[in-house]
């Protein structure tokens, strides 16, 4: 859809808007807005169902993971069945295609995966597996699909952000637990020396990592789920 994007290495589309907060959009509105209206009414409202496939931003790496409204039973089926291990409720941003297709009745997941410009085998294997998956679920391929994860479905996550600029460094790796108060990484500013240390506010699994590079303040370094629920457990508050 954003052919800009694609071909300059860039989410953003000619008018800097984010396509990815343009849905459903309108006929008249902004480039985005129109691109996503258009995308909108003559596709997604069609479909019986939708798998948004994503990596992380901006030099940001993700666990894959699946995201989606658990509430809604038709999705929490496709989440089940893409058989990727973590999952992470929620209704998602607004103007995002995965809030904007549930909101119009259609069941919705994304699997995130990796980071962006780059091929990563294992992350895109392990997304090609999960969407036979969720097509042997729908009834669309014959097959018996392969043993899935164990589902641990986290309910909220939180964003760690730099409080200052400089060079962020971190040996810390996707799928590690971490405790309240536990460091993560520093940001150290080459012309002052003047260093921050960067703490985990919860406790959780980290999800989302950006690369180590120079970053600005408030530039968003880690992303931490939290409130871990087994599948039973959550199967059974949801019914």
């Amino acid at each position: 859809m954003n052919v800009w994007g694609f071909r300059s290495g860039n989410r953003y589309l000619a008018d800097r808007r984010d396509l990815n907060r343009s849905f459903p959009g309108k006929p008249r509105g902004s480039l985005g807005s129109r691109i996503a209206w258009h995308v909108f009414e003559k596709v997604i409202r069609n479909c019986d169902a939708l798998l948004d496939l994503h990596t992380g931003s901006n030099e940001r790496a993700n666990l894959p993971q699946v995201r989606t409204d658990l509430g809604d039973q038709r999705a929490a089926a496709l989440a089940a069945h893409f058989g990727v291990g973590i999952v992470l409720d929620g209704t998602g941003p607004t103007g995002s295609l995965r809030r904007a297709a549930l909101d119009a009745g259609v069941p919705t997941i994304i699997y995130e995966a990796g980071g962006p410009n780059r091929f990563e085998r294992e992350e895109i294997e392990r997304g090609i597996v999960g969407v036979r998956n969720a097509m042997e679920q729908l009834g669309m391929v014959g097959e018996d699909p392969p043993a899935v994860d164990p589902q641990r479905i986290f309910r909220s996550s939180t964003w760690v952000r730099a409080e200052g600029g400089g060079i962020f460094l971190t040996d810390r790796a996707l799928g590690e637990t971490v405790e309240t108060g536990e460091l993560l990484g520093t940001v150290t500013d080459p012309v002052t020396n003047q260093r921050f240390e960067i703490r985990a506010p919860v406790a959780g699994i980290l999800i989302g990592s950006a690369h180590p590079q120079v970053v600005l303040p408030g530039f968003a370094l880690f992303h931490i789920a939290r409130r871990e629920r087994a599948p039973a457990e959550a199967s059974e508050t949801e019914e």
